[in-house]
């Protein structure tokens, strides 16, 4: 199977010196001059990119005008949108990856859940304390036990209260 790094670079490449986008369709109603349809760009000059008049020879007009919509919607300029998209979920995989692996060693950690769980002998609320920030006064509490039951129930443990 293509890895979806490999698949991204391959559509990059691919892309490189291709008419940009966007992509039009025209032709492909019977009252058209053009009865096959045609993908065209319209820039300085019109610049045909794909025609189905030979497609048409051999497979009919069915589904000319809807192969024609699909290739103008995949124009370079909606693709480099798609492939920043991918890119950028390829970035929250890593990171959604290395936040599980930090998350491990707090869900290793077991918290006093009671006999028969919350209003029950030897329970811990979620609001009580581990850690905190400051002195005296100051401190606040950054830790809780909420904390670890949350993160051992993201990393597929014992649910969280």
């Amino acid at each position: 199977m293509t890895s979806p790094v490999s698949a991204i670079e391959a559509i990059e490449k691919a892309m490189e010196g291709v008419t940009p986008g966007p992509w039009h369709v025209a032709g492909g109603g019977l009252g058209n001059k053009m009865k096959a349809p045609t993908v065209y760009h319209a820039g300085d000059d019109l610049n045909y990119v794909a025609s189905f008049a030979d497609f048409m020879t051999f497979h009919g007009p069915t589904r000319n005008l809807e192969n024609a919509r699909y290739i103008a919607a995949c124009n370079p300029v909606a693709m480099r949108e798609v492939l920043a998209l991918a890119r950028q979920a390829e970035a929250l995989q890593r990171e959604n990856a290395e936040l599980r692996e930090a998350l491990k060693p707090f869900a290793a950690h077991k918290t006093a859940d009671g006999i028969r769980g919350p209003h029950s002998l030897f329970y811990i609320p979620n609001d009580h304390p581990l850690l905190f920030n400051g002195l005296g006064n100051d401190a606040r509490a950054t830790v809780t036990v909420g904390d670890i039951r949350r993160a051992r129930a993201l990393l597929g443990g014992e649910n969280a209260e």
